[in-house]
């Protein structure tokens, strides 16, 4: 199961906020625990997709997935074309 840009849902965090033993002592559910998986596994950060965002920016470097496959070639211009064709 792939999650998109591997983002970890803290809906719940806010009950937790003063007591960090009562959130550890929680544990994880399966989609967090999946999202971690999937993120150790490809090596992309875990976390919304504003964080990624601000990491891209401060490390400038591309951190969520990009399109994969070949580039597209460049469509040419007709009116270069004839500028390099001989008649």
């Amino acid at each position: 199961m792939v999650h998109r840009g591997c983002a970890l849902r803290c809906h719940n965090l806010g009950r937790f906020s003063g007591n960090g033993a009562m959130y550890l002592a929680a544990g994880e559910s399966e989609a967090d625990l999946a999202a971690l998986r999937q993120c150790t596994h490809t090596g992309r950060p875990l976390g919304s997709p504003e964080f990624i965002e601000a990491l891209e920016k401060s490390m400038r470097r591309h951190l969520a997935p990009q399109k994969g496959g070949r580039p597209e070639k460049p469509v040419a211009d007709a009116r270069q074309t004839s500028l390099t064709s001989k008649q």
